[in-house]
């Protein structure tokens, strides 16, 4: 009625400000997510408490790589690594990232001594850290701090044909009725989950929604698989933990390394020999909660893509989706 009875330009105008409001709904619903569930609160849970540990321990290990560390590096903020992980014993007991935390303490003790700094009193709560722990789990400090590599050790498997690697993949939307050896699946995430993160805190999560049916009710929640969907053996839905994020500059972050894990298990999926397609999960508020309602994810996760995975027939069709030059793309600053 409003289009019939107003001239063409104020009709606009009013359609304007209305798509305006919506879109403000929209960012607002982004940024209520992340206030709620990030750990920028005060009182946070469990797993923003280990991400702040792994941000801080990592630390340690990025200051040991360096070509030429300081000796005493970083007191004060080691200092506090090493009163949380007493807190964090305290709130919630021993975990893996409080042993990799504790890991990089010795660690970093240790450079310390060969290079003739003291710092009694971390060296006493370092200690006392040992103390809670020997109580309560056997210690390791194997998975943290820093190791000596050679040139040859770092290249020695890693010898592949790079470019055929890279070219050869195609999002495939034509899958064999093969259903997909989950082993495979597995080894590929194992190989994804080295992808970096920030700080190396892995705030992700991979929904894997294995056989036709499991993929299907997946699918039902994405709208680009029409047409092709009921032809994929499995889904892989990739989400981000907000309680990693601990900083309102991180507010993308999670869409950062979830997007780069994503992209280490296309394409280690395609090394092992699975088809891949690509499926986005950018949803509005409404889309988003039936996701989470419909597959059951937890409300402090967000969605950023799902994985469609499938075997390989014999022959099949892809697309050929043209490739933007280098020149189209790459700005080169000397």
């Amino acid at each position: 009625m409003a289009k019939r009875v107003l001239p063409k330009g104020i009709y606009a105008f009013f359609k304007q400000k209305k798509h305006e409001r919506y879109w403000r709904r929209i960012y607002a619903y982004d940024r209520d997510l992340f206030l709620k569930h990030s750990g920028l609160r005060e009182t946070g849970s469990q797993e923003g408490f280990e991400a702040m540990l792994t941000m801080d321990y990592h630390s340690i290990e990025k200051g040991l790589a360096l070509p030429a560390p300081r000796p005493g590096f970083g007191r004060d903020n080691i200092h506090k690594l090493a009163s949380d992980c007493l807190r964090f014993f305290e709130l919630y007991g021993v975990s893996e990232v409080l042993m990799s935390a504790y890991g990089a303490l010795c660690h970093y003790q240790q450079f310390c001594e060969e290079n003739d700094v003291a710092y009694q009193d971390l060296w006493g709560i370092i200690n006392q850290i040992k103390v809670v722990l020997a109580e309560n789990a056997e210690i390791s400090d194997s998975s943290s701090g820093v190791m000596r590599v050679t040139r040859e050790d770092y290249w020695s498997r890693a010898q592949i044909d790079v470019e055929a690697f890279f070219l050869s993949r195609k999002s495939i939307r034509d899958f064999s009725d093969i259903p997909v050896d989950e082993q495979i699946v597995r080894r590929a995430i194992a190989c994804a989950l080295h992808t970096p993160s920030v700080c190396n805190r892995q705030s992700w999560r991979i929904h894997f929604f294995n056989g036709k049916a499991a993929a299907r009710k997946a699918l039902s929640f994405q709208n680009g698989n029409r047409g092709f969907g009921d032809c994929v053996n499995a889904v892989c839905l990739i989400t981000f933990v907000y309680d990693g994020f601990l900083r309102i500059g991180e507010r993308n972050q999670g869409f950062i390394d979830g997007g780069m894990l994503s992209m280490s298990l296309v394409y280690a999926l395609h090394g092992l020999g699975l088809g891949t397609c690509c499926l986005n999960c950018s949803n509005e508020p409404r889309q988003d909660q039936d996701l989470h309602n419909g597959l059951n994810i937890p409300q402090n996760e967000r969605p950023i893509m799902m994985i469609g995975i499938g075997s390989i027939k014999e022959d099949f069709v892809v697309a050929v989706s043209r490739r933007k030059k280098f020149e189209e793309v790459v700005v080169v600053h000397d």
